[in-house]
């Protein structure tokens, strides 16, 4: 039987959080805290995280305690890998394959949402969704920092409007679900 996990992958989640407003960097780290420790016991899902942090940066700190947490309580994986290093989509699955992990979904949260979350890295949501995977871009989870815009909320709205013509200028709406709710995130598309 495969141990199939919904995968939580971290794409700079620490950000630029001096560019951004404080309600909006704590409302990530809320939001990342609740997944990995759950709303509720019906909710406490087995999940694989994989950040492109590595533990070494102390500018990571933040990311780098809730790994602590994870790993001391044994509730999740948690696997870092190096955002300086191309990994595309295939290998991520390959090496979690290696651990006996398998991709029920993709969940994504970090910086620049329409940016590294959705397309510029070769394991941003566009590319899991080009893999055949459901991807989910929790958006609590996600913020903005190089759209236009005189704060947070505009850069926000830029970015998600951005994000949205290019889900479906790519055919992938029915791939890629931008989500608010929790609950959204474990249910079926």
């Amino acid at each position: 039987m495969k141990n199939l996990r919904h995968l939580i992958l971290l794409i700079d989640f620490k950000g630029h959080p001096p560019l951004g407003d404080e309600h909006t960097n704590n409302l990530r780290y809320s939001a990342l805290n609740t997944l990995a420790f759950g709303l509720s016991k019906d909710l406490l899902e087995d999940f694989v995280f994989v950040s492109d942090h590595l533990d070494f940066h102390v500018e990571h700190e933040k990311v780098f305690e809730v790994k602590k947490m994870i790993t001391a309580e044994n509730r999740h994986t948690w696997i870092n890998i190096d955002p300086d290093e191309p990994i595309t989509v295939p290998e991520i699955v390959d090496m979690l394959k290696e651990k006996n992990i398998y991709i029920n979904n993709v969940i994504i949260g970090g910086t620049n949402t329409a940016g590294c979350v959705l397309r510029s890295r070769p394991y941003s949501a566009i590319h899991w969704a080009e893999q055949g995977y459901n991807v989910k871009i929790f958006l609590q989870m996600c913020a903005e920092y190089q759209m236009p815009g005189s704060n947070q909320a505009e850069r926000n709205m830029h970015a998600y409007a951005e994000m949205w013509k290019e889900i479906k200028s790519q055919g992938l709406i029915h791939k890629i679900d931008p989500v608010t709710n929790m609950t959204d995130l474990f249910k079926e598309k």
